[in-house]
């Protein structure tokens, strides 16, 4: 009778967290299928590490990004991806370690991470994609304090991403300006956004959000591409509402220069490294490529002499 009465117990518990728990089969999105794993809450569960576009490495470096290569199987989304390339460094007063990005760097970044607690595709819950600040030239969608479980509890479908940052996000060059369809460069890194976007419209009702509902939001950089995004014909109906804490591109005092000026300092930044051409460039690997060039910069921040963040820029 007790053996009976324990058995009852523990059926009666499964079936209850099985009510509670979010979605847990594999789930269906652009490229493959992917399974998540629970959160620290039972009835949260996290969605690390999707790739949402091909890695930009090689001749797609400093182009617009592609769709993402298929997989076969199903992929299990339990760790984040590479963070983009940056100086990683434990912590940047004020920011401390939980600030910070911790994991492994590569160009191939370009990865998105979900927390739900949807249980079921059709609850339409409201989604909102959280952009990284430090200043474009560092950050990642893996930095501790970005956990989307808190979030997720609420209601909300927790969106993160990576997008390109320093020299290989918002490197400007009259041949990429010319090779670009849309005439134009620098800009990768926000083209990086506006396919994430894309990639939330499309995919994001299998984790049970609603991809008419989508709000976009970041802090410092965060803020800035945030509000850049709302000013692009290019995002146009991929969110309904933008949060942008401590950081604006229309305020950051770098709208005065021109296509044409940016363009002569990343033709001053490929002589000082040695790169006669485009393709030159492309071969070198990043870590030459974001070392620190002597002379005069445009901007701010140890890329200061390859990009400087503009409005002229076609997004």
């Amino acid at each position: 009778m007790r053996q009976t009465s324990i058995a009852t117990i523990l059926l009666t518990a499964m079936a209850a967290l099985s009510l509670n728990a979010a979605i847990t089969g594999p789930v269906r999105v652009t490229g493959g299928q992917v399974s998540g794993v629970p959160g620290k809450d039972p009835s949260i569960v996290a969605f690390k590490g999707i790739p949402f576009a091909a890695p930009p490495v090689g001749a797609l470096r400093w182009r617009a990004p592609k769709p993402v290569v298929a997989w076969q199987g199903i992929k299990k989304a339990d760790q984040f991806g590479n963070s983009c390339i940056q100086n990683i460094v434990t912590e940047r007063k004020p920011h401390t370690y939980e600030f910070m990005a911790h994991n492994a760097i590569s160009e191939d970044c370009l990865y998105i991470n979900v927390w739900t607690a949807a249980r079921t595709p059709s609850e339409r819950r409201p989604v909102y994609m959280y952009i990284y600040g430090g200043g474009n030239t560092e950050g990642s969608s893996a930095v501790p304090v970005y956990d989307g479980e808190g979030p997720a509890k609420k209601g909300i479908v927790l969106v993160t991403v990576n997008y390109r940052l320093g020299v290989l996000g918002f490197f400007t060059h009259p041949e990429l300006t010319k090779e670009a369809e849309y005439h134009a460069s620098g800009n990768y890194g926000v083209l990086d956004l506006v396919a994430a976007l894309h990639w939330v419209h499309d995919n994001i009702a299998a984790f049970g959000g609603d991809p008419a509902k989508v709000t976009i939001g970041g802090q410092s950089a965060g803020a800035g591409n945030s509000h850049t995004l709302t000013a692009s014909p290019l995002a146009k109906g991929l969110f309904r509402g933008a949060i942008a804490e401590s950081g604006s591109s229309v305020s950051s005092g770098t709208s005065g220069s021109t296509l044409a000026a940016q363009e002569q300092v990343g033709v001053k930044f490929a002589h000082a490294k040695g790169a006669a051409s485009l393709a030159d460039l492309r071969k070198m690997s990043w870590q030459k490529l974001i070392e620190l060039t002597p002379g005069p910069t445009t901007g701010t921040g140890p890329y200061a002499t390859a990009f400087r963040f503009s409005f002229h820029r076609q997004v």
